[in-house]
């Protein structure tokens, strides 16, 4: 049974929003304070934009358990619009199935109605090894490696 995946909607929030923090806290952003209503904000804005999305996989009870989230963006040394993701998270207990690699190709299937080019993924550092393996599996190919700095 393919697991179902829809754009979020208003009332999704307050799960989307758990999946954030549980995001947060697992990884190295968990360094910078989590602000919940930056975060409402944001997916906010996310729902209501043309050039935005957010993707979620939901249960058999149209809970989202993972999201995928993303804008579209044109790098500034070219017209090509890139669908840049900003932040791919599946529940823990939910990360043995294929709920992240549906995510990934739903957004891709979003970012070609929006005429794309190009999807550009990140993972963090802490992710396991697998997740290389799933993009480059997928067609992608490693373009850069990002480095912070707390000042």
């Amino acid at each position: 049974m393919r697991k179902a995946i829809r754009e979020a909607r208003f009332g999704d929030i307050p799960f989307v929003m758990k999946m954030l923090e549980a995001f947060h806290t697992e990884s190295s952003y968990g360094l910078m304070k989590f602000s919940a209503t930056k975060a409402k904000h944001s997916l906010e804005r996310l729902l209501v934009s043309d050039h935005a999305v957010c993707l979620v996989s939901v249960n058999s009870d149209d809970i989202p358990v993972g999201l995928i989230a993303g804008t579209i963006l044109s790098p500034m040394f070219t017209d090509h619009l890139v669908a840049s993701e900003l932040s791919w998270f599946v529940a823990k207990e939910y990360r043995s199935s294929t709920r992240g690699i549906r995510l990934l190709e739903a957004f891709q299937e979003w970012a070609k109605k929006k005429n794309c080019s190009h999807v550009h993924i990140a993972h963090l550092s802490s992710s396991p090894d697998v997740v290389s393996d799933i993009l480059e599996k997928h067609g992608m190919t490693k373009v850069e490696t990002a480095y912070m700095k707390g000042l």
